[in-house]
């Protein structure tokens, strides 16, 4: 997504480099720092973002591939995972573009749902979503 910004670079109707980017929201998940600090290395640039947050070989809720792989003998999973080197938004002459993000509601609340000054509920996600179980759902 980065890149493809840095590709546009002008406005599509006044054709000036922009003055800023906003970014609307739901760039993280569960309030997890890990996540919180990816979107700002993605965003600021200039730093290797690793997106591995569960145990080794964890894919999240996804046991298997939902499109090919563009590699071949590695799996999509796979592959986004690798760490990779964060551009950074970018004005034309490749200064930083400044940027503000609006909260969404996965970003301030656990699963997008739950108030993170919820007690039970914090304790209960810390022990559960921290490692190689993702809570899909409640029991009844």
């Amino acid at each position: 997504m980065v890149r493809a910004l840095n590709r546009l670079s002008r406005g599509p109707v006044t054709g000036r480099p922009f003055d800023f980017a906003a970014v609307l929201g739901d760039s993280s998940d569960n309030q997890q720092r890990n996540e919180v600090r990816w979107f700002v290395d993605l965003m600021d640039g200039g730093r290797l973002v690793r997106p591995d947050s569960g145990a080794p070989g964890y894919e999240g809720v996804q046991g298997e591939d939902p499109y090919p792989s563009p590699v071949e003998g590695e799996s999509l999973l796979y592959l986004a995972q690798k760490p990779f080197w964060a551009p950074g938004l970018r004005r034309p002459d490749g200064s930083p573009l400044p940027w503000y993000s609006v909260l969404g509601n996965h970003d301030v609340k656990v699963q997008g749902t739950v108030p993170g000054d919820n007690p039970a509920w914090q304790s209960f996600a810390k022990a559960w979503v921290v490692g190689s179980v993702k809570v899909a759902s409640l029991p009844p």
